[in-house]
């Protein structure tokens, strides 16, 4: 088995751990890791991710979406430079306004190859 990383949540498969085959595989893995992490949460380096959790309680105003998307785009820009975010689009549930979606459309630059991630965030 060759691959690039682990993939996330760890399992298994054909006797050994699964792993991410491709970049733009491991790049969207890195990238959904970005948004959910929680600043602080990473060890040794207090600055690292958005945290989406957090804006769960928050009004659901445009200012709130504004936050989320200057946040992606600087933690995008300082921690994988070589990803370019074209859009971000972010809606709630229209049953349960504590559930945020929140599409991600990139450019890999070095690849020249346009990728998304689509995250959903609850409690």
């Amino acid at each position: 088995m060759s691959g690039i990383s682990p993939r996330l949540p760890l399992s298994f498969e054909d006797g050994g751990i699964s792993l991410n085959k491709t970049l733009p595989e491991s790049i969207r893995q890195n990238l959904k890791n970005l948004f959910l992490t929680n600043p602080g949460e990473r060890m040794m380096d207090p600055a690292f991710g958005i945290g989406l959790k957090k804006f769960l309680f928050e009004q659901n105003l445009d200012s709130t979406y504004s936050k989320i998307r200057t946040a992606a785009l600087q933690q995008t820009k300082k921690y994988m430079p070589f990803v370019n975010l074209s859009d971000i689009r972010i809606t709630t549930d229209s049953v349960d306004s504590n559930i945020i979606y929140v599409a991600v459309f990139y450019l890999i630059t070095p690849l020249n190859q346009t990728d998304s991630l689509n995250l959903k965030v609850q409690p």
